[in-house]
């Protein structure tokens, strides 16, 4: 806990980009509706406010800042400014002073990219809220990720590997039909079935099929 929330500072400081507006104001009634206090540019900094003055009082007077995260964000320079300021007083984020809150499959190279973060992107709204909630409530608290209710024992999903002894998939069981040319004596042999090349008496099968090229015939200009 940082000496923003022990002099009845606020619970967070959302920073973002502009670009991203949309996504810092449901964090932030998210939030405020799960019983946290919130600071966020969009509500608080508004026409006649010195905007770096909010900025840094938002800072200073929150217990965490939470980062919206996006491309846009880590190429802003005024973003990272509000960076180093949630750092000043905790540079190792031991009191994690700092939650990244990724809404896009980024990663950045520099100072958010040690530290664990929670993705809202690619995930329907009530995941987004619960895991939101849940991250900050463990900030908050300092406590454990660990749930309320016991897991779910694993199941091995189906179609896996086959394991030795399963037999033969069933793709392999088809019904062939019966080899009309698999004995000469057969009756349902036909005329279409090929007839096996006679063995030479040198031992060479290929010499019936094959003409020699010493029985052929030369002329003579």
């Amino acid at each position: 806990m940082t000496e923003g929330a022990t002099q009845g500072g606020r619970d967070f400081f959302v920073s973002y980009t502009q670009v991203d507006r949309a996504w810092a104001e449901w964090v932030a009634w998210e939030l405020e509706a799960a019983g946290f206090t919130v600071t966020v540019q969009a509500w608080d900094m508004l026409a006649g406010d010195h905007w770096l003055a909010k900025v840094d009082d938002a800072v200073r007077g929150s217990a965490h800042t939470l980062a919206v995260v996006s491309a846009d964000y880590l190429d802003s320079d005024w973003a990272r400014a509000e960076l180093l300021a949630a750092l000043r007083g905790d540079p190792l984020s031991r009191g994690r002073t700092l939650l990244p809150v990724r809404i896009a499959d980024v990663r950045d190279r520099g100072l958010l990219g040690s530290m664990a973060d929670i993705d809202l992107f690619e995930v329907d709204e009530q995941v987004a809220r619960e895991q939101l909630v849940t991250a900050a409530r463990a900030v908050r608290t300092g406590d454990r990720g660990k749930p309320e209710q016991q897991p779910a024992f694993p199941v091995r999903e189906t179609g896996g590997a086959r394991f030795p002894g399963g037999g033969p998939p069933q793709v392999w069981r088809m019904p062939w039909p019966p080899n009309r040319c698999s004995t000469p004596t057969s009756t349902a042999r036909t005329s279409s079935c090929p007839t096996a090349a006679p063995i030479s008496s040198t031992g060479n099968w290929l010499s019936g099929v094959v003409p020699s090229t010493t029985s052929r015939s030369t002329s003579t200009r």
